[in-house]
């Protein structure tokens, strides 16, 4: 019945909203894309991706934005979309192949950290962050989570305890902060391509050098709220990273196959990070720029197609493509357009959301101004789903920008990208949200506390580093 009840609302919104009286300056084109916009965010939020986003491509279609086939042909032509499809497939070899385990097995061996428990979880957490760029986001979250819910068990604590919960949000909210850190693969697509869409240039390098800054000092202010709280970390200070390996999987090392596989993978993340610095306007400058983060990913593919070790290529196609997330393709194909059609001309939504927000926001500081629209939107991140707020917030401070509001609206999409999958203080605010909540070492309680102790973390940083320093880089 709740299923039913959810779509006849969704339907209601995005086919009927647009026969309401519209409030000026709205337009009644305004009112059309509005209601598929508002139909396509409430199912987003309850019901999920995949089914939504195809309604929204059939109700967008049946507007004055243009036919259903125009929607397809806006949706699935953008670059990014493709870069994205790409991206998937390059990382389906690395979860088939282990590298996310064998990877993280080392980290947790190190034989520096031995005895220290403070430093064993900081790097922990900032190792588990920089592994999200290589490795599924939430298949690490869950290997993390589980593998340390066995070893917190043998070491005595129990279900709820404050060290547990702090533990399961860092490595939850290090990943999330994580898959942020490179503009050119993975979540912050969607955003770096609506900026994109609305004129905004964002330098790829400083965009990685703020997060994998904010990803280093949020960690470390959430050490030092646990230690504030006194966390009780001895029982790690004793424990042997190298025995969670109870199946000894990974005592030989690395397969010939993995290592090559490895090399590939790491050597196209170190080619596209380097591709910001080399690129220019003339002579082997401009060969770089016209590949690309698209050419160097199209390369990446060709090689691990063609190569063979071992007697078995580095990627089977067949298998390669099953990682693909279509329900994240669909997604960005319908939020990326409608987005760009809500800040179109002819809908007077611009005029109308500067006109409500443009009092509220009067003579705040730039400082302020950006402060303030990543602290809503680090909240409704943890209330509605995580896409859903960050393609609405860009949307929001687009508009504002495009209305004359001055502020830095490139810091302002870094930011908002950074905070967009922080939503985990509830089990409805996501999908980390609900494993933190189900995870076996934590209760409801527990799993809220920390997920807003948490999101404090990360206010503190943005607000006393990420920001400050942001206005002056970017």
């Amino acid at each position: 019945m709740k299923k039913w009840i959810h779509l006849g609302i969704t339907i209601l919104f995005m086919f009927f909203f647009r026969f309401l009286p519209a409030p000026a300056p709205i337009t009644p084109y305004g009112m059309q894309l509005l209601g598929v916009f508002l139909g396509a965010i409430y199912a987003w939020s309850f019901c999920g991706l995949l089914w939504p986003s195809l309604l929204a491509i059939l109700a967008l279609g049946l507007t004055d934005f243009g036919t259903v086939a125009n929607v397809y042909a806006t949706g699935f032509g953008q670059e990014n979309l493709i870069l994205m499809l790409f991206a998937f497939i390059w990382a389906g070899p690395v979860l088939e192949a282990g590298l996310g385990d064998y990877l993280t097995m080392k980290l947790l061996s190190l034989k520096f950290m031995k005895g220290r428990p403070w430093l064993l979880l900081y790097v922990l957490f900032v190792g588990c962050g920089l592994m999200s760029l290589l490795i599924n986001g939430m298949v690490l979250m869950i290997f993390m989570l589980t593998v340390f819910g066995q070893l917190f068990k043998k070491l005595g604590y129990q279900k709820g305890d404050l060290m547990v919960g702090m533990f399961n949000v860092g490595i939850v909210c290090s990943v999330a902060i994580g898959m942020s850190i490179l503009p050119f693969m993975g979540w912050a697509l969607g955003p770096l391509a609506i900026a994109g869409a609305a004129g905004v240039t964002i330098d790829m390098g400083k965009w990685t050098i703020l997060v994998l800054l904010m990803l280093l000092l949020t960690m470390l202010v959430h050490i030092l709220l646990m230690k504030l709280l006194k966390c009780n970390v001895e029982p790690l200070a004793s424990v042997d990273p190298a025995e969670l390996d109870t199946e000894k999987k990974f005592a030989n090392g690395l397969s010939k196959h993995q290592k090559a596989l490895l090399s590939v993978v790491v050597g196209t993340v170190i080619a596209c990070v380097a591709l910001t610095f080399i690129s220019g306007t003339e002579g082997i400058r401009l060969l770089f720029a016209k590949c690309g983060v698209y050419g160097v990913f199209v390369l990446s593919l060709v090689i691990m197609l063609f190569v063979k070790v071992e007697d078995k290529p580095l990627m089977e196609i067949n298998s390669a493509a099953k990682a693909i997330s279509w329900e994240m393709i669909l997604l960005y194909a319908i939020a990326l357009t409608l987005s760009g059609a809500l800040t179109g001309e002819g809908t007077g939504i611009a005029s109308f959301v500067t006109a409500k927000l443009t009092p509220i926001l009067a003579g705040t500081s730039e400082y302020t101004f950006v402060l303030l629209v990543v602290i809503v939107t680090l909240v409704l991140t943890n209330i509605a789903n995580n896409m859903v707020v960050t393609f609405t917030m860009l949307s929001v401070i687009i508009m504002l920008s495009q209305q004359g509001v001055l502020f830095n609206l490139p810091l302002s999409v870094v930011c908002i990208t950074a905070v967009g999958l922080l939503g985990f203080a509830l089990p409805a605010s996501s999908i980390y949200g609900a494993l933190l909540h189900s995870t076996e070492m934590n209760n409801a309680k527990s799993a809220t506390l920390t997920g807003i102790l948490a999101c404090v973390s990360v206010a503190i940083t943005l607000a006393l580093v990420i920001i400050p320093l942001g206005m002056i880089i970017i």
